[in-house]
């Protein structure tokens, strides 16, 4: 259930940044954040996605970098978990 919310919320979140409307894309994309449960490739994407946005539209480095640290951070966990097994 979190997974296919995760992917309607990312879908609208295109669509809204596609036609302009910025602020609701970034909030679609905190939406999946904030649902919980999504999987680690999908809350790195998300993250990167959000950081794009706000670097873009609003100029907000530092919170745009702390999503990008923490996309990283989130691919380095799955990543170590992989050679761990």
């Amino acid at each position: 259930m979190a997974a296919s919310l995760a992917e309607g919320l990312g879908l609208l979140a295109a669509k809204f940044e596609a036609a302009g409307n910025w602020p609701l894309a970034a909030k679609c994309n905190e939406a999946v954040l904030g649902s919980g449960g999504e999987l680690p490739h999908t809350e790195a994407a998300t993250r990167l996605r959000l950081a794009r946005l706000l670097l873009r539209h609003t100029h907000n480095v530092h919170e745009a970098r702390q999503q990008l640290e923490r996309a990283v951070g989130r691919v380095g966990i799955q990543s170590s978990a992989v050679m761990l097994a």
